[in-house]
């Protein structure tokens, strides 16, 4: 399975803390067979899981409820045979450019297919090349 939310830090976050989050997720998700990846635009959060359909619910479920963001919002799920970042137990990229995109799929009453497909490749080709 493959799902994507986006989401809205609850307070300010450093680079640092959320460097911290994504270190713990590593761990995490290699224990669990997941990969993914995580994208801090400075204001907003989009991230990709991918694994087994129970182990991805699971984790969104817990992460819906985690008090350090709010907005969680899922624009995309789907049973996928490939995953996209199979290499990566959690990439990590920070791209302030992709701010407005983001936030504008937290606003928006649905995500438009293209819009996801643009904002994963982007994810994809960012953690890929090593641009975070």
């Amino acid at each position: 399975m493959q799902l994507l939310y986006v989401s809205r830090p609850a307070e300010q976050l450093t680079h640092a803390e959320v460097q911290q989050i994504v270190s713990a997720s590593r761990r995490q998700n290699w224990h669990s067979g997941l990969t993914g990846c995580l994208l801090f635009t400075g204001s907003a959060f989009a991230q990709v899981l991918e694994g087994p359909v129970a182990t991805v619910q699971t984790l969104f479920e817990r992460l819906r409820g985690d008090a350090r963001h709010t907005d969680v919002r899922i624009l995309w799920s789907e049973a996928a045979g490939a995953r996209r970042f199979a290499n990566w137990t959690m990439g990590y990229v920070v791209d302030v450019d992709l701010d407005s995109e983001v936030v504008s799929l937290l606003h928006a009453s649905t995500g438009s297919d293209d819009a996801v497909r643009r904002l994963i490749r982007r994810m994809a080709d960012d953690v890929f090349l090593g641009t975070s």
